[in-house]
């Protein structure tokens, strides 16, 4: 795959994870059912996912194509930190929607009396605090995320003085791992962590690595909100077309004011 070709997937995949977050929070809008804790948990993910593809498109692309001089720059400095944070945001508040979904099974009845809006949004809340302890490096200028335009992938800053981040970020890891145990959709996330971490480092070429790495990490992101929509649509009472009716106009209650202007 010519490197150009590898530019165009990897801003193509960038604008689908925007474009498909942007259905997941009219869904969730316009969706009665969606109008709760779990509700404001994807919501919250969305808009995580929104932004990180968001990094892709309005950085990560550009550099690559036009101007890759400025790859360390400040503003290469804020959009790295601001992919790092989000990255760790989509696995933490995905964390708790696994817990969400893992108590209303067990306990239903305590669940719906009890699992308010407040308790998701003090679950968002802690979420975006792991996220911003995980993505520690926000805090050493010199340690911070960068997109490399001709590894095609971002990578972190090595100094001497960074040598603790990598801890952090495997202590959080490890968090995660412990609350996996009991909410197996996060594994997923987890997999596709290690696999990215360790075992893509074994590519030979550049190819094969942009694949293995950047490609991927971009799909199953996209993936996540796909599926989403399509069980959400599929669960919902009326199917598809009920769904979609008047999704764009209809009157409803938004997860939040911040989403009622979508």
């Amino acid at each position: 795959m010519a490197l150009e070709s590898l530019v165009i997937t990897i801003f193509i995949l960038g604008v689908l994870i925007i474009f498909a977050s942007f259905i997941s929070l009219r869904i969730i809008c316009k969706t009665a059912i969606l109008q709760n804790a779990f509700g404001y948990m994807c919501a919250a993910q969305s808009i995580a996912e929104a932004i990180y593809g968001g990094c892709f498109v309005f950085w990560a692309t550009p550099v690559m194509a036009f101007f890759p001089e400025i790859q360390q720059s400040f503003f290469g400095y804020v959009f790295g930190q601001t992919f790092l944070y989000v990255f760790y945001a989509s696995i933490w508040l995905h964390l708790c929607k696994s817990i969400n979904r893992s108590i209303a099974l067990i306990f239903p009845i305590q669940y719906y009396k009890q699992f308010t809006i407040t308790i998701g949004k003090i679950f968002i809340g802690i979420a975006l605090v792991l996220a911003l302890i995980s993505s520690s490096t926000i805090f050493q200028y010199k340690c911070n995320f960068y997109f490399h335009p001709t590894l095609f992938k971002w990578k972190l800053r090595f100094y001497p003085e960074c040598w603790e981040m990598p801890f952090f970020d495997q202590i959080s890891m490890a968090i995660v791992v412990v609350g996996a145990v009991t909410c197996f959709s996060t594994l997923a996330y987890l997999c596709l962590y290690v696999f990215w971490y360790h075992f893509a480092n074994l590519a030979e070429t550049l190819t094969a690595t942009v694949i293995l790495k950047t490609i991927t990490w971009e799909t199953f992101h996209l993936s996540n909100e796909l599926i989403f929509i399509y069980f959400t649509i599929k669960g919902s009472n009326g199917g598809v077309p009920k769904v979609f009716e008047n999704l764009w106009f209809t009157k409803a209650k938004p997860v939040s004011s911040i989403l009622a202007v979508i």
